[in-house]
């Protein structure tokens, strides 16, 4: 080896060996981006399997029969007596605004959270039921005793589970012997 030819050996790694230890910028940017979209697509997939057991496992529930007023109200006489909106009034609570339930049907996403506002014009026994019109079932949300000439706030309602045209119904069981319960139904489309 002649003197033109001298190497030293200072220890330090060649540019080139840095280089091939970590890969391509661009390498490392397109494996995170596949990651995101892995963990993204394996969310949905959860979501999706979380709905549909959620929509296939309901809660014990009810037909709306006498046999259900006599459970909830403790008193039947006859069969439930259907009357037109006014007689039970009742407006809808979303987010702090009153909507009028006497155009018909209101539309709502799925987990929205609302309550229902009920003037009683008799004395009595108020019932609130959810009913599924898909499934034919009903289940409980609320009861509470009234007062002829009051209104009645309900306890806050998230509506979820299937989707579809839901109906709540408002019962009320009269005080005193021989009269039917009022019955005022509440229609709503879930979407």
């Amino acid at each position: 080896m002649n003197a033109s030819e001298t190497s030293y050996d200072t220890g330090a790694t060649h540019v080139a060996d840095v280089c091939r230890a970590r890969p391509p910028l661009k390498r490392r940017i397109l494996t995170l981006g596949f990651a995101v979209i892995l963990g993204l697509v394996a969310g949905w997939i959860l979501q999706k399997l979380y709905t549909y057991w959620q929509n296939t496992h309901t809660t014990t529930s009810y037909p709306l029969t006498g046999a259900f007023w006599a459970q909830q109200s403790g008193v039947v006489v006859g069969p439930p007596a259907i009357l037109p909106g006014p007689i039970v009034g009742a407006e809808l609570l979303l987010a702090g605004q009153a909507y009028s339930l006497d155009q018909g049907p209101i539309s709502l996403p799925s987990g929205s959270q609302f309550q229902i506002r009920i003037s009683s014009p008799h004395t009595g026994r108020l019932v609130l039921s959810a009913m599924n019109l898909t499934g034919q079932q009903s289940s409980l949300l609320w009861q509470a005793g009234v007062t002829s000439g009051q209104i009645y706030t309900s306890p806050t309602l998230r509506l979820e589970g299937t989707r579809g045209r839901e109906a709540l119904v408002v019962g009320i069981q009269p005080q005193g012997a021989g009269q039917p319960p009022l019955i005022r139904q509440i229609d709503l489309w879930h979407y």
